[in-house]
């Protein structure tokens, strides 16, 4: 990660599985106000 992406964003892996990590982040936005509009699963698109 460079310079730039750390001062930016704090990476921390989930104990969860990838879909219900994406349902809990979904509630907790939904939860604050916030909405999100598109999951991108990169893993996975990167591995192909």
């Amino acid at each position: 990660m460079g310079l730039m992406s750390a001062l930016m964003f704090k990476s921390i892996p989930s104990r969860f599985d990838y879909a219900e990590t994406v349902t809990k982040v979904r509630e907790a936005a939904a939860d604050s106000g916030w909405t999100v509009p598109q999951v991108l699963d990169l893993q996975e698109h990167y591995h192909h």
